[in-house]
C-alpha cells in the first residue's frame, strides 16, 4: 500500500515537473504537438491583467489623455510627431512578424529570425526612441506624471493585444 502511494505521489510531481517545463516552452513549437505533448497556455484574463487594464482606462480619462495629445498646445508636436511615426514601424514589424509570418505564413519563430535577424533590433531601438520622443512631446503637459501615464497606457495596451486569441 505504502508502495502505490509512493508511486503516485512521485508520478504527481513528475507531471507537475512536465507541465513546468511545457509552459517555458514555446507553445507553437512543432516537435511539441508531433509528439503529442501537452502545452497549457496561460490566461490573458488574470487578475493583474484586468487591473492594468481598469488602470489604463482610469489613467486615459482622468489625464484626458486624448484631449491633451490632440488639442493641448503646450505638446511638443515636432517630438511627439516624431515618437508618434516610431512607434507605428516597431508595430508595423510586430504586425508583420505576427500576422503576416507567423498567421498567413506560417513560419515559426525561429525563422523570423532567419531570414529577417534586423527585425527584432530595429524594433526595439525604435521603441525605445520613439518611447523617448513621446515623453519629451507630452512633458510639458503632465511633467513628472507623464513617465507613469505613459507606462500605464503601454500596459493596457499590451494587456489587450494578450487578450486577442491566437489563430
Amino acid at each position: 500500500m505504502e508502495v502505490r502511494v509512493r508511486r503516485k505521489v512521485a508520478n504527481q510531481l513528475q507531471e507537475d515537473i512536465f507541465d513546468e517545463d511545457q509552459q517555458k516552452n514555446d507553445e507553437d513549437d512543432p516537435q511539441a504537438k508531433s509528439k503529442g505533448l501537452r502545452v497549457k497556455r496561460e490566461s490573458p484574463y488574470s487578475v493583474e491583467n484586468i487591473l492594468w487594464l481598469i488602470s489604463s482606462i482610469a489613467v486615459f480619462y482622468y489625464a484626458d489623455f486624448a484631449r491633451a495629445m490632440l488639442y493641448d498646445p503646450d505638446v511638443r508636436r515636432s517630438w511627439f510627431y516624431i515618437g508618434l511615426v516610431l512607434m507605428g514601424l516597431t508595430c508595423a514589424i510586430a504586425f508583420f512578424l505576427i500576422v503576416y509570418l507567423s498567421w498567413i505564413k506560417k513560419m515559426s519563430t525561429d525563422d523570423w529570425e532567419l531570414q529577417y535577424p534586423a527585425a527584432i533590433p530595429v524594433a526595439t531601438a525604435s521603441f525605445a526612441f520613439g518611447s523617448f520622443c513621446v515623453t519629451i512631446g507630452l512633458w510639458p503637459v503632465w511633467g513628472v506624471l507623464t513617465i507613469p501615464i505613459l507606462f500605464t497606457q503601454f500596459m493596457g495596451f499590451i494587456v489587450v493585444i494578450a487578450a486577442v486569441p491566437p489563430f
